[in-house]
């Protein structure tokens, strides 16, 4: 099994204080995505003496070989505003659209999917799929305690069901007849919670730390659906600097860390074996960034 996904953004935004205590802001948010998936499954019956002689084994595979890279662009939209309470308390709200992507698109000599016991397979030709992201809704609360330091919490709701309950992929010449074969994912949405702080040590520096905490979008039933997307961790700590260099330039470093998560659920070999498929995931970051204020 093999997945790889890389995503890009960039967003133009624009904002608008409307009144002293109410902003406003949108932004565009244009994308590109790439994908490349290969996930195969294999099952060998033993050989035996039939009523003409010794068989030899035989081995029967499904799964998806979508490994060449292939490119797709979407476009979607965030809104947000912030209200300020007083000088202590801020409100604030976001609703991200979904990005809705162009297929990705993949020259194949043939495909075969399905399952082990009901293979479909497909012929040569271009084969395609849509992977978007989800719609997002976050709304969030940041404190002053003292000017210097900030402390901000906030609730976020990812409607992943809707982009990641299937992976449909389109290709020519099903041997069942249909246009698609669905990669049965079935992922739930997702509760997120966040908390952070940031201090300012003096003029110059500022230091920030966050704990993230979010539901995990696939099941134990789901498990060997999910063996090329194991999107599984649920707690993340985070860590970050920013030093300001002078004459309007910055520096920010930022670090995170997903604790490992491991889910389990019946085999994709089921019937034919009886052990679990199992998941498990961690994850680092390292970021840099160089800023600059007019």
């Amino acid at each position: 099994a093999y997945s790889s996904i890389t995503f890009m953004q960039m967003a133009p935004s624009m904002a608008m204080k409307v009144n002293h205590h109410l902003s406003v802001g949108a932004s565009l948010n244009i994308a590109a995505e790439q994908g490349s998936f290969q996930q195969t499954i294999g099952h060998t019956s033993p050989g035996g003496m039939g009523p003409n002689g010794p068989y030899p084994p035989s081995t029967s595979y499904t799964g998806l070989n979508l490994a060449s890279p292939s490119w797709a662009y979407g476009v979607g939209l965030t809104l947000g505003a912030l209200y300020k309470v007083n000088s202590m308390v801020t409100l604030g709200f976001t609703y991200k659209s979904p990005i809705i992507f162009t297929p990705m698109t993949w020259q194949e000599t043939g495909e075969v999917a399905g399952s082990l016991s009901n293979p479909v397979t497909g012929g040569p030709g271009q084969y395609s799929g849509h992977l978007n992201y989800p719609q997002q809704v976050a709304l969030g609360l940041a404190i002053r305690p003292i000017p210097q330091w900030l402390i901000s919490v906030e609730g976020q709701w990812i409607n992943w069901h809707a982009t990641m309950d299937n992976f449909n992929i389109y290709g020519p010449s099903w041997s069942n007849g249909a246009s698609s074969v669905a990669l049965p994912l079935h992922w739930n949405n997702q509760w997120v919670a966040n908390i952070g702080t940031q201090y300012n040590v003096n003029k110059w520096l500022q230091v920030r730390a966050g704990y993230t905490y979010g539901s995990n979008p696939i099941s134990n039933a789901n498990t060997a659906s999910n063996l090329i997307f194991p999107a599984v961790v649920q707690n993340a700590v985070t860590f970050g600097s920013t030093q300001k260099l002078g004459m309007g330039w910055k520096l920010t470093e930022a670090y995170m860390h997903s604790f490992a998560n491991t889910i389990s659920g019946t085999s994709p070999y089921y019937p034919y074996a009886s052990e679990n498929a199992s998941a498990t995931l961690a994850e680092n970051s390292f970021g840099l960034q160089v800023g600059y204020d007019f």
